[in-house]
Parts: C-alpha cells; structure tokens; sequence
C-alpha cells in the first residue's frame, strides 16, 4: 500500500503547474507532509498514461476546490519519468497542486492510482486503492478536517 508520513510548506498554487521535484526521494514526500503538520494531507499516487489515474485526479482536484489552503494540502506523487510530458498533462487537466515525480515507488505502477489521507498529526489515517475507493474519500477528509487538534 502506499502509506506516507510526514510535509510542507508548497501550497495549492493556483493556475500553474507546480512539479516541486522531478528527481524527488520518498523522504521529500515525507518533508512535505511534516511541513503541513496541523493540515489534513491528501496525497496521490499517479501515472499519466493510466485511464483511472485522470479521473482519480480529477476528482481530487474537485475535491480540493472544497477547501481552504489553511485545512487541505495535496500532493500528487508522480511515477512518469518525462517532466516535460507530465507538465503539459497537469496543465492540460487542470491539476495544480504540487506534483513530486518519485522513481521510487515505480514497482507500485500497477496499483495506480492509490490516494492516501494523513491526518492533522502526519499519521496516515487511510489509503484509497484504485478509482472506485478513491470516489469515496470525501466523508474521511470531511472527518479529518473537523477534528479537534
């Protein structure tokens, strides 16, 4: 599965792709989540030339439109090596939350698209395989983002 800890500080952006690391590391996703301690953290696994993987981000990016900077932060983490053709798909779709390309989790290409919750604290609260569970995820962030600190 994929399960994250800890990052932050990027923001949503808005009407810019924001690819924050086209060689990132498992522990740049981690400082991200760290640095969004105190936020709700919805993070994506994604490859662009997976049919459910636009739809999943679509469906984030809706979701994303929800709420505010200050109570949701989402990343996707990208397994596309060519940044120039991730860039104009993330343009292209509208998608405009930070984007981490992470060669890493490469051996998880076939379980995509795969969306993780992290709470306010940076623990992983759950995690969304395929589109279908992805579909489902607002009640958990709705939860998430009500909570008491």
């Amino acid at each position: 599965a994929f399960a994250l800890s800890g990052c932050g500080g990027m923001g949503s952006g808005s009407g810019s792709v924001n690819i924050v690391g086209d060689k990132a590391s498992p522990n740049d996703l981690e400082s991200f989540i760290d640095s969004h301690k105190g936020k709700v953290v919805v993070a994506v696994l994604f490859k662009i030339d997976v049919p459910d993987c636009a739809a999943a981000l679509q469906h984030l990016v809706s979701l994303q439109g929800k709420y505010q900077e200050s109570q949701v932060a989402f990343v996707g983490v990208s397994l596309d090596a060519d940044k120039e053709a991730l860039r104009s798909y993330l343009s292209e779709n509208e998608v405009y939350f930070p984007v981490m390309m992470i060669q890493a989790f490469a051996d998880m290409a076939d379980s995509v698209p795969i969306a993780s919750l992290v709470d306010k604290e940076g623990n992983t609260e759950n995690t969304y395989e395929g589109l279908a569970e992805i579909q489902t995820m607002d009640t958990d962030v709705d939860y998430q983002v009500n909570q008491e600190q």
